[in-house]
């Protein structure tokens, strides 16, 4: 569990070195979102998606976990007109709240299950696997922004 918690816990703190280092926040490249989007549409995975899929699972025996459609949820949010501020601060209000949640668990909580819609029956290391590298193709995306 340890492990997994260390590298999720840090997404915050890099989205936050990238957005104060990157000369143009909405610098876009192809159809990827602009680092403006990007902190955008991380937190509204963890918000709506990652943050409430945990709860479910730990209090549920097998739960079905809703999708997050992104790119549903970028254009409703229409993502390029939001101030990065108040969306880095609920990204970092929201991953708190979940690894201090997972930090209350011990290793034999990985094996609980639920249903993914879209996916099928994960883990909880599943989806925290999933997590991580869901956070690790944005943080590549806007670091090649940034440059």
């Amino acid at each position: 569990m340890k492990q997994y918690i260390e590298v999720l816990e840090q997404t915050p703190r890099l989205v936050r070195e990238i957005v104060d280092s990157a000369a143009d926040v909405d610098r876009r490249q192809g159809d990827f979102f602009s680092i403006r989007e990007s902190v955008a549409h991380l937190r509204d995975i963890d918000a709506l998606g990652y943050e409430p899929r945990l709860r479910l699972m730990l209090k549920e025996e097998h739960p079905t976990l809703a999708d997050v459609d992104g790119a549903r949820v970028a254009v409703a949010r229409d993502y390029a007109t939001l101030p990065i501020e108040p969306e880095l601060a609920e990204l970092e209000r929201s991953r708190a709240a979940s690894m201090a949640l997972l930090k209350t668990l011990d290793e034999s909580a990985l094996d609980r299950t639920a249903e993914l819609e879209t996916v099928g029956r994960v883990t909880l290391r599943q989806l925290l696997e999933r997590w991580i590298t869901h956070d690790s193709e944005h943080l590549a995306e806007m670091r090649g922004l940034a440059e």
